[in-house]
């Protein structure tokens, strides 16, 4: 009887949505102890490089394992992790309007006001776009000379 062969450290072509690398493979290949501050993050990089290999799928670390998300599971998840990051972006342009700019020069100053500007303006763009209602039935067009 053959032994089945691994490809080292990961075949990754073969990884399918809904996969799940447990602990112990996770340990084999990354030479770390699940528990680790070290596995947690050689896991990470193994996730990272999961998804650099392979762009259609989402990875996320579930305890001491990867998990490939299913479609399903992806779109709640990108979802998630957009909204945070957007709350993120405005933590720090609230932070970036607090900074002292009394002891700039005139052409630091003007730089940092062109930032607070273009960060507001996209942070604002983000939100209203999150809050508007978005149609996604066709539009109905009239076509000159044609009746209805």
């Amino acid at each position: 009887m053959r032994k089945k062969t691994e490809v080292y450290p990961l075949d990754f072509q073969a990884i399918k949505k809904g996969d799940s690398i447990g602990a112990s493979r996770i340990e084999r290949i990354t030479g770390c102890v699940a528990g680790s501050q070290k596995y947690q993050l050689a896991a990470l990089a193994l996730r990272e490089r999961i998804m650099t290999e392979r762009p259609e799928v989402v990875a996320t670390i579930s305890g001491h394992d990867i998990r490939i998300l299913t479609d399903e599971e992806a779109t709640d998840y990108i979802d998630r992790t957009n909204q945070q990051r957007l709350r993120s972006i405005g933590r720090y342009n609230k932070r970036l309007v607090q900074v002292d700019t009394t002891g700039f020069d005139s052409d630091l100053r003007r730089k940092h006001e062109r930032r607070v500007i273009v960060n507001s303006a996209m942070y604002l763009a983000a939100v209203q776009a999150r809050r508007r209602e978005v149609s996604l039935s066709p539009h109905a067009r009239s076509i000159p000379g044609k009746r209805k």
